[in-house]
């Protein structure tokens, strides 16, 4: 078996968190993939992409091979750049292979970017291994892109098994055309419905390895490149202890019945979600636990602002605070058992109360 050689490969990471950034580029370096360009947004790397086909020599090879992008970034999110990516006139090479990055893996979530057009979708907390896992599809299962003039993407069926949902596939094969170039979809002079792009594999062939032959990547890198996360431990501390501040400012101005409540809200939200992807990365188990539930409650359709929950908000935060604080890693033990028995002795409590409240007197998001 061939053991693939990265450092052949340039992968383009948009992550608008400083510290996840640095964490995911530090497993692809530990994996030793050649080279890493950093974009703090879905905009910057919109840019980086459309200059990247300003300079390249030929078309669709603009030196990104694979693109790595956080979901939930701001100002341009992951789905902002995913779509600008497939359908927009100035995308370079709309067939570059996306691996989605987050924490929030609903349902919905992953739909929107199937729907999108992405390749793979890495959830946190996420180790070395599964990085690989999805760069290693990537190379050796690219999947047929397809364009209906709706959704231009890679073929969202993984397996070609009965479906019987709303939005089956009724188009017969004789209505599709198989295209083996890479030329832009709307210049197609065919009156097929669907056209599916029977593509080389461009990705095995930068890594010298022919189609028909198994690779992987080296046992020892991954070794390598996991005890380089584990490295980031005191660094994903003091990183909490960062964001831990911001949820108490958020939480005391909320207090101060200002005349926006819904901003703080939804910084607390965004905070928090950060905050609980990485947790089981480094052990910290528990504040992945209070802050997806922190999460949870903070979630703008759900929300409505009174005593309860910031009586809710304040024992999310008390909790994490005793965690980062003390150092409380894995399930606690003793510890971390009488944390999560008072974080449902709150949530009994903001339950109870809002059974008794009338909801004439509870501040709605609009």
């Amino acid at each position: 078996m061939n053991l693939y050689n990265l450092e052949k490969l340039s992968v383009l990471v948009a992550d608008d968190d400083e510290f996840s950034r640095s964490t995911l580029c530090s497993v692809l370096r530990g994996m030793k993939v050649g080279k890493l360009v950093v974009a703090r947004d879905g905009g910057e790397a919109i840019n980086h992409l459309k200059m990247a086909g300003f300079t390249a020599t030929k078309p669709g090879e603009i030196g990104i091979d694979i693109i790595m992008c956080d979901w939930l970034m701001s100002p341009v999110s992951g789905a902002m750049l995913i779509r600008w990516l497939r359908r927009s006139e100035e995308s370079p090479d709309r067939f570059i292979p996306v691996i989605a990055v987050s924490g929030a893996v609903d349902i919905h979530n992953v739909q929107e970017a199937r729907d999108l057009g992405v390749n793979e979708f890495l959830t946190k907390p996420y180790s070395t291994k599964s990085v690989a896992a999805k760069i290693m599809s990537i190379i050796d299962q690219p999947r047929q892109f397809i364009y209906n003039g709706e959704y231009f993407g890679p073929d969202r069926r993984r397996q070609d098994l009965p479906y019987k949902g709303f939005d089956r596939r009724k188009i017969g094969m004789a209505e599709m055309e198989i295209i083996q170039t890479g030329k832009r979809p709307e210049s197609l002079n065919t009156k097929a419905k669907i056209w599916l792009f029977d593509l080389p594999n461009k990705l095995k062939a930068k890594l010298g390895v022919k189609d028909a032959d198994a690779g992987s990547i080296d046992p020892t890198l991954l070794r390598v490149a996991e005890q380089q996360l584990q490295d980031m431990s005191d660094d994903y501390s003091d990183w909490v202890r960062g964001n831990l501040a911001q949820l108490q400012m958020n939480y005391e101005q909320l207090t101060a019945n200002p005349k926006n409540p819904w901003k703080y809200i939804q910084n607390i939200h965004n905070i928090s979600h950060e905050l609980r992807g990485q947790g089981e990365t480094f052990g910290y188990n528990l504040i992945t636990i209070f802050c997806k539930s922190l999460c949870d409650f903070t979630e703008a359709k759900n929300v409505e602002i009174d005593e309860r929950l910031m009586e809710l908000i304040k024992a999310h935060i008390d909790g994490i605070q005793v965690v980062i604080r003390s150092g409380v890693k894995d399930d606690g033990g003793t510890v971390g058992a009488e944390l999560l028995s008072t974080l449902d002795e709150a949530k009994d409590k903001f339950y109870s109360k809002a059974k008794k409240k009338s909801p004439v007197t509870i501040r709605k998001l609009k």
